[in-house]
């Protein structure tokens, strides 16, 4: 309750974020939600809308731990929205990431496969490359369990190759 103490309301604000996203991990939702709820709240209030996005991000990871996949992906769009009248192309990209995972959850994997397929272009025309990997991964683990076995291959061959071709970055090398 010390931080509160602060007179900056956006520091207040993404510290009722981070520990949203520590009562999410600690398994205490309603904790979590009220956290980001106070964020949004403040995030509003001074009009912020990076702050807003980020507690809008936190309501969705947060109503998407509990199974509540609708709420999660109406807080997803109203980051989608933000990302968009910002004309932030990284941001609207890892939104598509979000979608996608959202949608994957709940069994929805050709839509969540169009969805990672829109980051994927957006993350290689900002040329990010390794994030590129991780939704590989994810197109690539839908095809397998989906017994699309040649099209699972191309998508870990790809990381494979991306793999060999940076092969000095030791956290990559890790994830193998």
């Amino acid at each position: 309750e010390g931080y509160k103490k602060l007179d900056d309301k956006e520091k207040i604000a993404y510290l009722e974020i981070d520990y949203g996203y520590y009562y999410n991990y600690r398994g205490d939702f309603e904790k979590a939600k009220l956290q980001f709820e106070k964020a949004l709240a403040i995030g509003k209030e001074i009009n912020n809308g990076y702050l807003m996005a980020s507690a809008y991000n936190g309501l969705s990871g947060n109503h998407s731990v509990k199974g509540e996949f609708k709420e999660a992906m109406s807080n997803t769009n109203e980051v989608l929205k933000i990302y968009k009248e910002k004309d932030n192309p990284w941001g609207i990209a890892s939104v598509y990431l979000s979608m996608a995972d959202i949608l994957n959850d709940q069994g929805e994997y050709e839509e969540a496969l169009a969805s990672y397929y829109k980051a994927d272009s957006m993350y290689k025309t900002l040329g990010l490359e390794k994030i590129r990997n991780s939704v590989a991964n994810n197109i690539g683990t839908i095809y397998f369990y989906q017994h699309n076995y040649q099209a699972a291959l191309q998508q870990f061959t790809k990381i494979q190759a991306a793999l060999d071709k940076n092969n000095d970055d030791p956290p990559f090398q890790a994830l193998i």
